[in-house]
Parts: structure tokens; C-alpha cells; sequence
């Protein structure tokens, strides 16, 4: 007997204040997978004003969902903005990326999401795909 593969897509909308498309795009990519036959259960949405631990704590319940998958794809799709550390670096290799929440946080690094960190917090099974835009 064949196992199923298991499906999650995680679509994440981080606006600055003041910003409206983020939404817009969260939502259309919910309609898409939705008409695609990807049933609401398996798409989970964190939008609106983000942190640091808001994300953390998301990809963290993400990860508890997953840990047991011997096989799956997940789908993340991220709409906000990013920056590299350090802002002043002059060599791509050194240069790390990260999801930023505010304008006031890009002073400070200690506040961004950088993608090492949001893999280190899925964890992924081996057997598990992932699959990543970010629009940032």
C-alpha cells in the first residue's frame, strides 16, 4: 500500500504600516491553491503587523505538524520586506538575507527573521519538499 504524500502551503503577509498589497497577495495565492484543490486545512495564513517571535512561534507549530511526515511538499510563499546583513556588506558571500517586520527594526538585526533561521525552525523531515517564493 502506498502512503500519501501529505500538502501544507504556509502563506505569510508582513505589511508596514500603511501597506495593503501584502494582503492582496496572500489572498490571491489562498483563492489559487483553493481552486487548485488544496483543501483550508492544509493552507495556513499569518498576516498583519509580524515580529520576530510571531514568525517564530508560527514556523514552530508548523514544524510540530510536520515532524512526523515521512513524506510531503510544503508550499511557503512569504510577501513583505527584506534586507541583508550587514547593510553595508560589499560581498554577496557574506551577505545574509532576512525578513524584516518594520522600518523601525532595520536598525536592528535582532529583530529580523534571517532564512537561516526560519529553515533552522522548520526542520523539515528529509522526506519532506519544500517549496519557496518570497516577494520581498
Amino acid at each position: 500500500m502506498r502512503e500519501s504524500v501529505h500538502q501544507l502551503a504556509l502563506l505569510i503577509g508582513a505589511p508596514w504600516r500603511g501597506e495593503a498589497a501584502m494582503h492582496g497577495d496572500v489572498q490571491a495565492f489562498y483563492d489559487a491553491l483553493t481552486g487548485r484543490g488544496l483543501s483550508s486545512d492544509d493552507l495556513l495564513v499569518l498576516e498583519g503587523r509580524l515580529d520576530r517571535k510571531l514568525v517564530l512561534d508560527f514556523l514552530a507549530a508548523v514544524q510540530s505538524r510536520v515532524s512526523n511526515w515521512e513524506r510531503g511538499n510544503l508550499f511557503l510563499y512569504y510577501s513583505g520586506h527584506g534586507a541583508y546583513t550587514p547593510m553595508d556588506v560589499t560581498a554577496v558571500a557574506t551577505a545574509e538575507p532576512a525578513l524584516v517586520f518594520a522600518p523601525d527594526d532595520l536598525d536592528d538585526p535582532s529583530r529580523w527573521v534571517a532564512w537561516r533561521d526560519l529553515f533552522g525552525a522548520l526542520a523539515l523531515p528529509a522526506g519532506v519538499r519544500l517549496a519557496l517564493l518570497p516577494d520581498c
